[in-house]
């Protein structure tokens, strides 16, 4: 996906935040809950919760993948 090669995430295994590169604007600021697997997303003033397999290596991506799509 083009789009996600110009995305930088930023963060640690408490909070992430990812930023669209060419502007540095923040395109989502996203946490693990306290339930496994979900993860409390915030786009646009508007939080929401995803779920991501647990054993997903790579969880963060797999966020923006879809905060990218729309989803």
């Amino acid at each position: 996906m083009a789009d996600q090669e110009r995305i930088d995430v930023y963060g640690d295994e408490v909070v992430y935040v990812a930023v669209h590169r060419p502007t540095g604007r923040t395109l989502a600021t996203f946490h693990p809950s306290e339930d496994e697997g979900w993860w409390r997303v915030s786009t646009k003033g508007r939080v929401r919760e995803l779920w991501v397999p647990p054993a997903s290596r790579e969880p963060w991506r797999e966020i923006v993948e879809r905060v990218l799509a729309g989803q």
